[in-house]
Parts: structure tokens; sequence; C-alpha cells
């Protein structure tokens, strides 16, 4: 499973998951930094969600 989140011109922001995970129901928070630790402004990202079967993405809002 890969957990992602997209800016608007499409660049990764940050990886919120990247491991093998079993089947369920989970939550995670994304503390709105980036990969490099800065905090990303507030706007419109994209929430990536990736399996083996299938690929989901959601458009989110970020406030300050």
């Amino acid at each position: 499973m890969r957990l992602e989140v997209f800016d608007l011109r499409g660049r990764r922001v940050r990886t919120l998951k990247r491991e093998v995970q079993d089947p369920g129901f989970y939550q995670l928070v994304w503390d709105g930094m980036s990969d490099e630790g800065q905090a990303v402004a507030s706007g419109v990202f994209f929430v990536r969600l990736q399996t083996e079967s299938s690929t989901v993405s959601r458009k989110i809002l970020r406030l300050k």
C-alpha cells in the first residue's frame, strides 16, 4: 500500500505510508508537513491511495 499527498501541479509533497498492510480499516493523519520537514501552505491537495488491486484519489483542502 502507498499513501501519498500531491500538490495541484502533481508534485509529491509527502509519502504517508509505503508498506504492506493487512486488510482492514486504518486512519492516518497528515500533519501538513512535506517529506523535507517543511510546513506546506494552505490550499488544495490530492491524496492518492495505491494498493495491489486499485488506485483511489481524493481532493483535500488544507487550512492553517
